[in-house]
């Protein structure tokens, strides 16, 4: 009876800590967002500056990187194709943004998002 205490025990212990490692890892997943890692900033920051131009945005720019390169493509409300492109060697990262082949931005990552930052706080 013991061992099978000792045992039922062993078992919740583990199914204890596995989930919670689990739990961690998924945590940790979610912070890439967050933490501001390159392709996710360019996204945001695209975003963002089609806002403040007052754009209608249909579908969010999607983006993807290859090596150090970020490429990402949406829609307007109207039909205008959105392109993004940027670098994410080294901070700041330098992003143009593009409305039908219009550039309607060609600068850093950072500076986008602390305007946008300053914006939502009442800051500026």
């Amino acid at each position: 009876m013991a061992f099978v205490k000792a045992t039922r025990a062993l078992v919740v212990g583990m199914a204890t800590a596995a989930l919670a490692l689990s739990a961690c890892a998924s945590q940790i997943a979610a912070l890439g967002p967050v933490s501001g890692d390159g392709l996710t900033g360019i996204r945001t920051a695209s975003i963002d500056l089609l806002l403040e131009e007052g754009y209608a945005i249909l579908r969010a720019p999607v983006c993807t990187q290859e090596a150090k390169s970020v490429a990402c493509e949406g829609a307007l409300v109207g039909g205008a194709v959105v392109t993004v492109t940027g670098d994410v060697t080294t901070k700041p990262y330098p992003m143009t943004l593009k409305v039908d082949g219009a550039v309607i931005y060609e600068g850093d990552v950072q500076s986008v998002l602390q305007r946008a930052a300053e914006r939502t706080s009442g800051v500026g």
